[in-house]
């Protein structure tokens, strides 16, 4: 299924330079977006408490403090697993080194009865937890998902809006933030569309999923088989010529161009996609597409790219 050149100009892709689309990793954009405001999707409990606790663990580990506005589920799970760690949870949150607020009951006082987020309501409803495991000059670890309760709840513009606020109050207050938004399936082609555009935009990092080199192994076999080395090496070059506001991973760059531009083959590529990052050991060698001399344990190079489409 490798695109024509009728193909390439229906889309509206500009020639560019051939070669292997594994050259490009990540793709320095605008600067303005929180230096430690990062978000987690998943689709299993499981991964999310491992990501969190280990999150939380190390703002207790550097006596920072640490503050989980999470469901009551998630805040046992957490509880459960950060004792796993180590970490006597009854002692900390005694001594006001580790809290947890309930999302649902702090989303509605950030909202109010109007159902908008307001800026002084979320002062009122975040600082007291704040400086109960903080000082002023501490750098404490928080985790949020009311954003996510938003966003589930169709509520898109008080979930922008309640991000902006995070964004906004980290000008007065240090911290180091981690939010998560539930995904049924990371391979979605809506996803790409209208989530992960939205997460770049305020977030410093956006984490797919726990292991993001098996699915960047998966994507990138399953996009070279379907359009060969060349057009796979388009794909990645016109997704990372022109893209807003963190350091964005390039095949994330290039799963959301390809679902915008490519509607048809996206479908086709994230199904099989979806097929290998299901397949995949996490611990295995993954064998590398055409061109890509790559193992899934090697890290992501840095480049820039300036030009327009």
């Amino acid at each position: 299924m490798c695109l024509t050149s009728r193909a390439w100009a229906r889309s509206g892709a500009k020639a560019c330079r051939t070669g292997s689309p594994f050259e490009l990793r990540f793709v320095r954009v605008s600067a303005g977006i929180p230096a430690e405001h990062d978000v987690q999707l998943y689709d299993r409990d499981s991964s999310l408490v491992e990501t969190v606790a280990a999150h939380l663990g190390a703002g207790i580990a550097a006596d920072e403090g640490a503050l989980a506005i999470a469901t009551p589920e998630h805040a046992a799970a957490l509880r459960e697993r950060l004792g796993g760690l180590g970490h006597d949870v009854e002692a900390l949150e005694a001594a006001d080194r580790l809290l947890f607020a309930d999302a649902e009951e702090t989303l509605s006082a950030i909202v109010g009865a109007a159902g908008v987020p307001s800026m002084v309501r979320f002062e009122r409803a975040v600082l007291p937890p704040l400086n109960r495991i903080s000082d002023p000059g501490a750098c404490p670890h928080l985790f949020g998902e009311m954003v996510d309760l938003l966003w589930r709840g169709g509520d898109r513009a008080g979930a922008e809006a309640l991000e902006d606020l995070w964004h906004q109050f980290e000008t007065r207050r240090d911290f180091r933030l981690l939010c998560a938004y539930s995904v049924a399936d990371v391979f979605d082609r809506s996803l790409h569309l209208e989530l992960v555009p939205h997460l770049w935009r305020t977030h410093r990092e956006v984490r797919l999923v726990a292991e993001p080199s098996r699915l960047r192994h998966a994507f990138d076999q399953a996009l070279a088989e379907a359009l060969g080395p060349g057009d796979a090496a388009r794909v990645y070059e016109l997704a990372t010529a022109r893209r807003p506001d963190a350091w964005a991973p390039a095949h994330q760059l290039a799963l959301t161009w390809m679902s915008a531009h490519m509607p048809q083959a996206a479908e086709q590529i994230l199904a099989v996609a979806r097929e290998r990052y299901a397949s995949a050991s996490s611990t295995t060698k993954v064998a590398p597409s055409p061109g890509a001399d790559l193992t899934v344990s090697e890290p992501p190079m840095r480049v820039t790219s300036s030009r327009q489409m």
